[in-house]
């Protein structure tokens, strides 16, 4: 009686174990690697910048700390003043450096340490102009008041984020467009998208422009805004059949 239960568990198992075996394998090889094609668009927008920044600052020097720093507060003073009047803002003027240290000399030829000869006293300013009709008149006013140190101007989007969103759609019409070329030019169509992702970053590019600095105390520093370029780029898989 065992033995005859032992041959009919057997019969009923081996099969189940043999079908458990086989169907993954030809499942497996029933399966095909799916097909893709990824495109990269890219979006760009150009637009007139809509404010500038600029460093100012004084550069002082005198025998003493404290006569170095006087001389030093008195011409930041006044050419804070003076940017102020222009209508510039208190939010777009940032102190960006402030510095005292001393100056040396070694004599020639000699093992004596070297001397303390004066003190030099450097305040550097961050000024955002956003109305550019007054970035020469800011950049006369400053000069005019002692002001020694100048660069920039650096030319900017009142509202980038709104220009990226443009940018990012115009990389989106564009990754389509490329993919619904190359489908057609390769006989494949296409299916849905598997995946999108943001790639690249989205700086400002300035077009070559001039940026005449000519301190002519008779008019304001003649200064071209020129144009800027903001760009998008996005990755984009479609499934093909």
């Amino acid at each position: 009686m065992q033995a005859r239960y032992r041959r009919t568990l057997h019969h009923l198992v081996l099969p189940l174990l043999l079908a458990a075996l086989v169907f993954p394998v030809a499942a497996m090889a029933e399966e095909t690697p799916r097909r893709t094609l990824t495109i990269t668009g890219v979006g760009e927008v150009r637009g007139a910048p809509g404010r500038a920044t600029i460093s100012t600052g004084v550069v002082s020097e005198a025998r003493t700390a404290a006569k170095a720093l006087a001389a030093n507060t008195k011409a930041m003073t006044a050419a804070i003043a003076r940017i102020k009047a222009l209508g510039i803002a208190d939010r777009d003027l940032q102190t960006s450096s402030f510095s005292v240290f001393p100056r040396y000399y070694s004599e020639p030829k000699s093992r004596k340490p070297a001397r303390i000869v004066g003190y030099t006293v450097s305040n550097q300013l961050t000024v955002i102009i956003r109305d550019l009709s007054e970035l020469g008149r800011v950049l006369d006013a400053v000069v005019s008041q002692g002001a020694n140190q100048i660069s920039g101007p650096t030319f900017g989007f009142d509202d980038p984020e709104k220009l990226r969103d443009i940018a990012r759609a115009r990389a989106a019409a564009d990754a389509s467009r490329k993919a619904k070329l190359y489908a057609e030019a390769l006989g494949v169509t296409l299916g849905p998208i598997v995946s999108i992702s943001e790639a690249g970053n989205f700086s400002p590019r300035p077009t070559p422009m001039a940026a005449r600095m000519e301190m002519d105390r008779s008019r304001p520093v003649p200064i071209e805004a020129g144009e800027l370029g903001l760009n998008a780029r996005v990755n984009v898989v479609w499934e093909i059949q």
